[in-house]
């Protein structure tokens, strides 16, 4: 047994319990469900034992002690509560706001303050100080982050993550005393690749994302658990709305994939959802529309619009075979959407995908970014360069769409494709001129993408994308962790999810007998001869926080306790 997994034995409250000597004693209550009140502890740091609100007391000690910044030992006798610890709880939380507004009708930390909360649970019902407050700055901290001082209680979770996770360090502690305040150092604002994390470790309503200053009141957010599309980390996330519109996107704890962390670039990952460029309804040209004409596409129905795919690609099947055919996938989708995109793929042109007479085919990227990790190591978290999210399930479900060279597909764009599919790749996507020139040239050009643009414009057909909160689904991330879409809200009026448009066209042709769920299609997807890899990974073993496809051991282990150890032969 190593040092950093011994462990002792210790009474709390006349409870004996196992703790590990390397982790604090507060979180080791904490693990234990035995909640101690705290402010400035954070998993992720540190001990600071700035805020005092951990105390608890111990047989051998005459003074209470911080669980925070005290490690177990065997035999620790520890009390969390008691009169004593009671009326130290009060007069502290007295002090923490001595100089604190009391602003919580304005404030938009209220309902998720925990300076609110343990007011209530802990606090007294008044105050006996009456001399004027000491107020402080209220200013940007740099660009996503705003610091409101008069509610700072000075716990220095933000310092230390600056120091200790991005190892920007450029916040710090200015002033003495009840003038103490958070403040970045002079020219150097707070703009580190992951400078939002701040504000979900404050634990008051002293920093707040000026992405969401006064929008919305937290109490009144729907929240659903899914997974960032920003890039291949895939970091778990929830997303929360009201009124139907995403109102911020906020990191949750995975210790497999993000930490507790998430990049502010993935935080502004919704805002082309509402946008005025966002494709919202079908819209079909002329049978023979020109390229210069394609933009007298006309609003079409769901039903319009797929009789219309199928009648065309019928056409051009009869008169010029598999070979005048283009699929172009993207690894935005989902498993289960590019599952059933192979499956058109091979009913429209009428020939498989692996025939050297079939389809042209290929996939549409988002280009790469700057990869970035915390300097604070091991971490789970890491910004990849990947800014696709599901590249690597692309591999997995459609190889010959990923080995697919470029050139190869060009020369067949610009020469024997009469119908092109083309999926977008992502709201930031700006395809290469020569491959819209290609398109252009093309007689039919089916499009499905979020947003208008270069893409969009090439389309004789064009089937507006349902966003990653509109719909469910799995992705694969970098380190081929399984993880789910959830829909957060609802799609814009009268478009359908992407696996809807499949499904249905498959249906038409008798290749589909009904319509599935995402999770019916995972289902199927995993029981299908050839994709043993996944085999076993329901929605259900996914969960919330996702699955290692490498875990083949621990699914067999709860297949077996699920079944009773009987399998079928």
């Amino acid at each position: 047994m190593t040092e950093s997994t011994k462990t002792v034995e210790i009474v709390v409250n006349g409870k004996p319990l196992q703790a590990r000597v390397d982790l604090p004693l507060l979180q080791t209550l904490l693990d234990e469900g035995v909640y101690v009140p705290h402010y400035c502890y954070h998993p992720a740091l540190t001990p600071a034992g700035n805020c005092r609100m951990c105390l608890v007391k111990t047989a051998k000690v005459p003074k209470p002690i911080i669980a925070c910044a005290t490690y177990p030992t065997e035999g620790m006798e520890i009390t969390t509560e008691s009169e004593e610890i009671k009326e130290l709880r009060e007069f502290i939380l007295e002090f923490l706001l001595i100089n604190h507004p009391l602003d919580c009708p304005v404030c938009d930390q209220a309902g998720e303050c925990e300076l609110q909360e343990y007011s209530f649970r802990y606090g007294k019902d008044d105050s006996r100080f009456v001399e004027e407050k000491t107020y402080k700055h209220t200013k940007p901290l740099g660009p996503q982050v705003n610091i409101y001082g008069n509610r700072c209680i000075v716990c220095t979770r933000c310092v230390r993550f600056c120091d200790e996770i991005t190892g920007t360090g450029e916040l710090c502690v200015t002033g003495r005393g009840d003038n103490n305040i958070i403040d970045t150092f002079p020219g150097i604002p707070l703009d580190n690749p992951i400078s939002a994390c701040t504000v979900d470790l404050c634990p008051v309503g002293a920093l707040l994302a000026s992405d969401f200053v006064h929008k919305t009141r937290v109490f009144f957010l729907k929240s659903t658990p899914s997974t960032c599309n920003m890039c291949a980390t895939g970091c778990s996330i929830n997303v929360d709305t009201w009124n139907g519109e995403i109102q911020r996107l906020r990191p949750r704890h995975n210790p497999d994939v993000n930490d507790w962390w998430m990049c502010d670039r993935g935080r502004a990952g919704y805002h082309y959802i509402s946008s005025e460029q966002r494709l919202r309804s079908y819209q079909v040209a002329p049978p023979a529309a020109a390229p210069s004409s394609r933009s007298s596409r006309q609003s079409s129905s769901f039903e319009e619009t797929l009789l219309a795919i199928a009648s065309r690609a019928g056409a051009v099947r009869e008169e010029h075979g598999a070979g005048a055919f283009a699929f172009i996938a993207s690894p935005w989708m989902t498993l289960e959407e590019m599952w059933l995109f192979r499956q058109v793929a091979e009913l429209l042109s009428g020939a498989s995908p692996g025939s050297k007479l079939g389809p042209a085919l290929g996939m549409v990227t988002a280009p790469a970014g700057s990869p970035w990790s915390p300097i604070k190591q091991p971490s789970a978290f890491r910004i990849e360069a990947d800014r696709n999210p599901n590249n690597r399930g692309a591999e997995t479900l459609l190889p010959e769409f990923v080995k697919a060279t470029q050139a190869a597909l060009m020369k067949r764009l610009g020469s024997t494709v009469r119908f092109a599919w083309v999926v977008g790749a992502g709201p930031d996507l700006q395809p290469p001129d020569k491959l819209t020139g290609a398109l252009a040239a093309c007689d039919q050009v089916v499009v499905q993408d979020l947003v208008s643009g270069p893409l969009s414009n090439t389309a004789t057909i064009l089937a507006p994308a349902a966003a990653f909160s509109e719909k469910d689904g799995t992705l694969i991330n970098s380190r081929n962790w399984l993880q789910r879409l959830r829909t957060a809200h609802d799609a814009p009026a009268s478009l359908r999810p992407e696996i809807d448009v499949y499904q249905e066209l498959l249906r038409a042709a008798g290749r589909r007998e009904r319509i599935l769920s995402a999770d019916g299609v995972l289902r199927e997807l995993t029981a299908t001869d050839g994709h043993e890899a996944m085999r076993g990974f329901s929605p259900q073993v996914i969960g919330t926080l996702g699955r290692s496809l490498a875990d083949t051991a621990g699914l067999a282990a709860e297949s077996a306790t699920a079944d009773g150890g009987v399998r079928a032969v």
